[in-house]
């Protein structure tokens, strides 16, 4: 069972959001730093896991993919022709 109440948590967290510190919050309510710490850790995690993937962002990511792709191996076929050249050249 949990010692703290889901509506206590997003409390705790919105209080944190709108730019109060964590030791007033644990001075105010007794409740352990580490405690805050790992609701705020979790509600952070939570939101980003709401985001959802679209065939645009799919398509801009393959996109990015291949042009670093094409990057690296203009860099690498850049770096061996440098081997092949003599020093004092």
């Amino acid at each position: 069972m949990n010692k703290y109440t889901e509506n206590e948590k997003s409390i705790i967290t919105a209080r944190y959001n709108n730019g109060e510190a964590v030791a007033a919050l644990v001075r105010d309510t007794q409740i352990p730093r580490s405690t805050i710490y790992t609701w705020i850790k979790d509600a952070a995690l939570g939101e980003s896991s709401k985001k959802t993937v679209s065939p645009k962002n799919i398509r801009v990511l393959e996109n990015k993919v291949t042009r670093l792709q094409g990057t690296r191996h203009r860099l690498r076929r850049n770096w061996i022709s440098s081997i092949n050249k003599p020093f004092w050249s």
